[in-house]
């Protein structure tokens, strides 16, 4: 028998159809992003940025949104947003250092990967991505160091522990 399909006047169906608000919002274009629908999602989190304006949570889902579509300018501009939002937010930072990585501009991203470490000192994902950072700007030493860093909070990193031994092995 083939799958049933999702009546009209099912109460699930209702009640998610009438969820309003910010994290209706953003649960909507997450499910877009899932669904490789990035325009359409691109739509969704422009109008909650417009709606909620000193929203933290819609301008970092609007970076989200610019750089799936292509748009690193956006993206950026988005992402310096959350973080004077959420001056405090470490994950904030790392998303913004993240994003310059992604353009290779790794100067520019050594400040705000340095910010999330200071104010989040044990995420090893932000000590990876300085590693990542170090590595593209040729200073293998600290490269390595943050390499080792992520390794012992994350003990099981296999591209921290990859990128290491490539470290190591290179002359």
């Amino acid at each position: 028998m083939p799958p049933d399909q999702p009546r009209k006047d099912d109460p699930i169906n209702l009640v998610s159809q009438s969820e309003v608000g910010l994290r209706a919002m953003l649960a909507k274009a997450q499910g877009l992003l899932e669904q490789q629908r990035a325009s359409e999602m691109l739509a969704v989190v422009e109008d909650a940025v417009h709606r909620y304006p000193d929203s933290f949570e819609a301008w970092d889902a609007l970076s989200i949104a610019y750089e799936a579509t292509g748009n690193a300018a956006g993206a950026e501009r988005a992402a310096r947003k959350s973080t004077q939002l959420m001056p405090k937010n470490a994950d904030a930072w790392l998303s913004l250092g993240k994003l310059l990585i992604g353009q290779r501009r790794f100067q520019d991203a050594v400040q705000p990967l340095e910010k999330s470490i200071a104010l989040n000192p044990r995420n090893g994902e932000a000590h990876f991505a300085l590693g990542e950072c170090r590595k593209g700007l040729g200073d293998s030493a600290a490269a390595a160091e943050a390499y080792r860093k992520t390794l012992r909070h994350v003990p099981d990193h296999a591209a921290a522990r990859l990128r290491l031994e490539e470290l190591q092995t290179s002359p």
